[in-house]
């Protein structure tokens, strides 16, 4: 009798790993590690973007020399504001430092002071308002799904069950809509499982398999908007960026010919008339000395400026935040049908959205680097 029952438990329990469901671990892995690249790569981009609109207006000033002030959204240095009758403690909004860029600007930096001219003003740009949001969700999104492939028992599974559900949540939140109509419930491989459920790793595949078809299902369209959604601001911050450091090149450019970078002696040595012979002539040389100064000093910007286009020219945002979707895609479209496998498909995707993502987080790092 106990040979007749070990030979049944081993022939069930063959049958049951043959029917385990492909869980796509190293895939889902490196899907979260690109989201990971991915948002860092954001926080660079907007770090980039940020630096070459406070250079382009610094070099602006200095020629113009223009009256500034701070922008209405810096702390004032009052005492903090005591809570409402709700509690709310949050700065009113600032009617009167308007502006045509949009909420993404609506923050604290230097500002021409007529408040007409916001072209003329470095706010930094506010990541808070659109940007962060979709980042962050995405990584407890990508990072919750790990955790339910990584789980080690059922207790690790649970408490990753709970993180899932309310990253899916916020997700669909972010997104705007109400996801997609949630997956039907798979069942498990034949009576197998529940006749063996002391087969712990059979039954925790299982469960894994069926919260992640689950949960990437219902997020699948959500992921479609943000991931589209990420692109375009991420080209929008490329785009500004651009368009200052054609900017700071120009007004660096124009300042850098001989008519006016050219110091003549005759005109340097009269600015001290009154001076004996000697004296005009060390005027003269100082002056002569602070122009090649200030030339100088310009044509290092220039050349900087340069070379940040160099680099920036050849990044592509939006592709990175295209070959994500892609990637969840494929995951989606295998978890939806295990009766034939597709890991192929989902190897080839997660791995040219980690690749993409990685890159694009070299690409801004660099452009951070002098």
């Amino acid at each position: 009798m106990r040979l007749h029952h070990s030979v049944i438990t081993v022939s069930l329990a063959g049958i049951s790993a043959a029917c385990s469901p492909y869980l796509y671990k190293p895939e889902i892995d490196a899907f979260s590690k690109g989201v990971n690249q991915l948002a860092e790569a954001t926080r660079l981009s907007v770090a980039s973007e940020n630096a070459a609109n406070v250079t382009r207006h610094r070099w602006r000033w200095i020629d113009e020399r223009p009256e500034l002030a701070l922008s209405e959204r810096c702390p004032s240095g009052d005492p903090p504001r005591r809570p409402d009758n709700r509690g709310d403690t949050s700065p009113q909004a600032n009617l009167g430092d308007r502006k045509t860029e949009g909420i993404e600007r609506d923050t604290c930096g230097l500002r021409h002071k007529p408040l007409e001219d916001w072209d003329l003003s470095a706010l930094p740009f506010d990541e808070n308002v659109r940007l962060m949001p979709y980042v962050k969700t995405l990584q407890k999104y990508s990072g919750s799904l790990a955790a339910i492939t990584n789980a080690a028992d059922l207790d690790a599974l649970r408490a990753a069950q709970v993180k899932l559900a309310g990253a899916v949540g916020e997700l669909v939140a972010v997104a705007g809509g109400e996801g997609s109509s949630t997956a039907r419930e798979v069942a498990p491989a034949g009576p197998f499982i529940g006749l063996l459920n002391y087969i712990t790793t059979a039954i925790l595949d299982w469960r894994r398999y069926c919260e992640l078809r689950k949960a990437v299902l219902r997020a699948r369209q959500s992921v479609a908007v943000v991931g589209t959604e990420l692109g375009k601001i991420l080209e929008e911050l490329r785009g500004e960026q651009l368009v200052a450091l054609k900017a700071t090149e120009a007004r660096l450019a124009s300042k850098l010919n001989p008519d006016k970078t050219r110091v003549r002696n005759a005109a340097a040595r009269t600015s001290c008339a009154s001076c004996p012979a000697d004296r005009r002539s060390t005027v003269g040389a100082i002056e002569q000395l602070l122009d090649e100064q200030a030339y100088a000093s310009r044509l290092d910007a220039l050349q900087s400026t340069a070379m940040t286009l160099e680099k920036l020219r050849s990044s592509d945002p939006s592709a990175a935040a295209d070959e994500m979707v892609k990637a969840h895609e494929a995951l989606a479209k295998a978890l939806e049908d295990d009766t034939r496998r597709q890991e192929q498909a989902v190897i080839e995707a997660t791995v040219a959205f980690l690749e993409k993502a990685e890159a694009l987080r070299a690409s801004m790092a660099a452009l951070r680097r002098p």
